[in-house]
């Protein structure tokens, strides 16, 4: 790119013009939350996914929301401290279900990464907060549930990595819901031609450093748009500042960018983004 005096997303695409949606992490649990923490969330992110008409009214919903998220947390946790992960959501001793009545309160699309095979082990799901052990049926009877109740529009690796299966009933029972695979497909061609065939996902995280190379990530890309899944290029927990993330979501045209609010590590592919649309 720099040898043609381009940007990187015109090496990728030069006829990019749709702009991916920001996913936007705003409070944070499982493994990336503290180890110490005496509670804390068994899904691992609870996230803003805004519809506005540009990134930066986007990046600046999500701003509003997650300060306002940090109020309604200040009131209904007395264990809250204001402090944050290493994605720079706001950390909680809350379950799942009190945070996604916070979040429902909101005037945007929101969503949860379960990250289930943290804590799947034995052939059932070993919850924390509260205490209990749901089996395979009762993880899916438990995950339909919050969907219906709350409306959430997105959902990620709500069942063990290997279950392809039960991502294939949920899809088929909420067709309108994002039902999103990352431990599941971990930006492998193979396990995405896999999760076709079983009609497992209808959205796809792509990590570009996951595989091995971008041409990889394309073949991925490719095949995801081949038979309309939507793909969300995704940061990692453990990130830096550079925000070439952003160009490849634009050059690869993915539907999402996923790569949290606040954080100097985050906020750079947001701001990268919004540079590209300001020029464009």
């Amino acid at each position: 790119a720099k040898e043609k005096k381009k940007e990187i997303w015109q090496i990728i695409n030069a006829n990019a013009k749709n702009f991916p949606r920001l996913v936007g992490n705003c409070i944070g649990g499982g493994k990336h939350s503290e180890k110490n923490q005496e509670k804390k969330p068994d899904f691992q992110e609870f996230l803003i996914i805004p519809t506005k008409n540009s990134t930066k009214e986007s990046f600046e919903l999500m701003k509003k929301i997650k300060k306002e998220a940090e109020i309604s947390l200040r009131k209904k946790d007395d264990k809250f401290k204001g402090k944050k992960n290493d994605e720079d959501a706001w950390e909680t001793s809350l379950n799942e279900k009190e945070i996604l009545e916070i979040l429902k309160n909101f005037n945007a699309p929101f969503g949860t990464d379960v990250a289930s095979s943290g804590f799947y082990k034995r052939k059932k799901y070993h919850y924390q907060n509260p205490l209990l052990q749901r089996t395979d049926d009762e993880q899916f009877s438990y995950i339909c549930n919050l969907i219906k109740n709350f409306g959430i529009f997105y959902v990620e690796d709500p069942f063990n990595e290997e279950d392809f299966d039960s991502h294939s009933k949920l899809l088929k029972k909420f067709p309108d819901s994002l039902i999103v695979g990352d431990d599941l497909i971990t930006t492998n061609y193979k396990r995405l031609e896999k999760a076709i065939k079983n009609k497992s996902i209808n959205a796809v995280i792509v990590k570009p450093n996951q595989n091995g190379s971008l041409i990889e990530v394309s073949k991925v890309c490719e095949l995801a748009k081949k038979n309309k899944i939507k793909i969300v290029f995704s940061h990692r927990s453990g990130e830096t500042d550079e925000e070439i993330l952003a160009d490849l979501a634009f050059g690869f045209q993915a539907d999402f960018l996923k790569c949290g609010i606040t954080g100097k590590e985050r906020e750079s592919k947001i701001k990268r983004l919004i540079d590209i649309e300001n020029n464009f």
